[in-house]
Parts: C-alpha cells; structure tokens; sequence
C-alpha cells in the first residue's frame, strides 16, 4: 500500500512541476546597468556602465550625495555603442565608437547568468559584470515540525524592497486557523512571527537574496497556486501535499536558468531519504531544513537581512551570489 502511495504522489509531483516552468525564459538580457571589475582591479575602484537596449553604452560616474552614494551619467561622460554576436546567447562582445561604426575592440564572454557575466580581453584576462539591480529582493522559506500528526505551519515568504527601504511582502503555504487547516495566503499576524530566525529545533528556515528575474518566476509560481486556493481548484484533495509541491516548485524555480541554490528533488520513494522516514505533516518542515543545510553559505542572517532592507540602496544593490560561485570549502558536503 505504501508503494502504491509513493508512486501516485511520485506521479502528481512531476506531472505539477513540469507545468509549472514550461513558458519560462532564460535567454541572456544584457540591457540595464552593470558594475565590472578586472581581476587584480583595486575592487574599492568600481566602474558601472549602462548597456541600453538600443546599443548604447554610457560610462556612469560616483558621486556622494550626503550619506548616500548614487552613480550617474556626468557632463561629457564617454558614450559608446556595443553589438552581441548573438543578443540572446552571446559568446562575443564588440565595442564601438560614438558614430556606432568604428570598431574599438571586442572580448570574449566565456559565461554568463542572470546576475553577472565574465569577459576575457586579448590577454585572457577576465573582467567579472555583475548587475546592479534598482530594487532588492528575498525569498524565505520557513516551517515549524508541529505535532507529528498534524504539523506546523510551512510557507514561503516574497519581500521586495524598493530604493527607498520600503518593502511588500507576499506570503503562500499552510497553516492553522481555529483548529482548521489552510493551504493559502498567509496572514499578516504569522508571517511577521517568521520575520526574525528562531534558535529552536522545531524551527527552520532559509532566507536568500534573489535577482528580479528569480523573483518574478517565484512569483509566478506562488499567484499560480494563490489563484487555485481563491478558486478552490487546488491540484490535490490532501492539502500537505498540495503544500509540499508548491514549496518545490518555488524552490526549483529559482534553478530554472542556472545554479542558484542546491535542490533535492523528493524522490516520493522507499529510497527517499525524507518522503520515506517522515509521515506527510512533517514533510514540509523536514523539506526546508535541508535546503537550509544543503545552502548554509547563502543563508541571510537576520543582522544581513535587516541591513540589506533598509539600506535604501538607490538603485546600487548588486544581484546578489550563487551557489555556482562559491568555493568547495564554503559548501556543506553532499548527503549520500
């Protein structure tokens, strides 16, 4: 019976995730503003160019505005144009002069993702662009183990922040409400309980700093599922595992054009090493801890949080890193 239990719920779980991602795009946008630093640069010396999507590119200057710093374009700034050799997965950059004809050099890009991309000059020498976003964005995953029949309380939480230090929050997964179990928005009285790390065991959570575009397919996936619980169109009759694959989706997202994090796929099997030692309630909560052990490095402390939210960065917040650039001694081992 219980074979029979994890081969259907194998079954839901891929059928929901290959429906969640399949409109999504993951072609290269150079278009905004990026900050480059050579290797060897003095990285207190950053330069910040604008790539426009008709081909321009404007050299931004620094200036300190009171306690703020914000980046410009100043009188009799160098404008130049760039051409791609191929916009939407681009090997070679050109650089051209301001009448967009006269050639002034090119480098090879030898990688690329949604936050940042890597140049190489003549010399092999490599030049890391990393996007500077207007606006800062987060995504939480929280969870409490609860009774073990029942549960606790299991969401994920979207936070943007604008240039101001102002921020919206969006809130999706299950909790309990007079005794009632909800699989919906989470209201405002229990996601600001979640907001701070708590030093108990019945507790977890992993919070990371995203780019806007890792945020907006989050957010896709979490206004899927809000419609279907407006709607009462829920995928499943069993509101834990309804949860569970809407807390994978929203994980999996954030992979979907690269590595950003480290993501186990429940395998919804005997060999499972979650789906089959924990009863279906408890799923969700041990599900998010080992996102947190599997992404420790990553993790945002409450201090980094708070610093990274108010700090009303105006328009200069970095996107922030990934799992794929962080050195084998900052990652936690592979469980076997």
């Amino acid at each position: 019976m219980k074979s029979l239990m994890f081969g259907a719920l194998a079954a839901a779980s891929l059928a929901a995730g290959a429906t969640a991602f399949a409109a999504d795009d993951c072609d290269f946008d150079i278009s905004g503003t990026w900050e480059s630093a050579p290797a060897g640069a003095d990285p207190t010396v950053p330069a910040r160019y604008r790539f426009g999507a008709d081909g321009l590119v404007t050299t931004l200057s620094r200036f300190d505005v009171g306690d703020r710093v914000e980046w410009r374009e100043a009188a009799g700034a160098v404008t130049f144009f760039y051409r791609l050799d191929d916009p939407k997965s681009p090997s070679i950059i050109e650089f051209l002069g301001p009448d967009g004809s006269t050639r002034r050099g090119s480098m090879e890009i030898s990688r690329y993702d949604e936050g940042s991309f890597t140049t190489l000059d003549a010399n092999s020498d490599p030049t890391r662009w990393v996007r500077i976003e207007a606006e800062r964005y987060f995504v939480a995953f929280v969870a409490q183990s609860g009774e073990i029949r029942t549960g606790g309380p299991a969401f994920a939480m979207l936070i943007r922040t604008d240039a101001d230090g102002r921020s919206l929050f969006d809130a999706f997964g299950l909790y309990f409400a007079q005794d009632a179990l909800i699989v919906g928005t989470i209201p405002a009285e229990l996601r600001r309980k979640f907001m701070n790390e708590s030093r108990l065991e019945s507790d977890t959570m992993l919070r990371l700093e995203l780019t806007s575009a890792e945020f907006e397919r989050a957010s896709k996936v979490l206004r899927t599922w809000d419609r279907r619980a407006r709607e009462h169109k829920m995928l499943y009759e069993v509101p834990y595992l309804n949860n569970i694959v809407f807390l994978e989706q929203m994980a999996q997202s954030l992979n979907k054009c690269g590595d950003r994090i480290r993501v186990k796929k429940l395998g919804w099997n005997v060999g499972d090493e979650i789906t089959a030692r924990y009863n279906l309630p408890q799923i969700p909560f041990y599900y998010i801890r080992s996102l947190r052990e599997m992404n420790e490095p990553l993790h945002l402390r409450d201090a980094d949080l708070q610093k990274r939210m108010g700090s009303a960065c105006a328009g200069n917040c970095r996107a922030p890193a990934r799992v794929s650039e962080l050195g084998r001694h900052d990652l936690p081992s592979r469980r076997p």
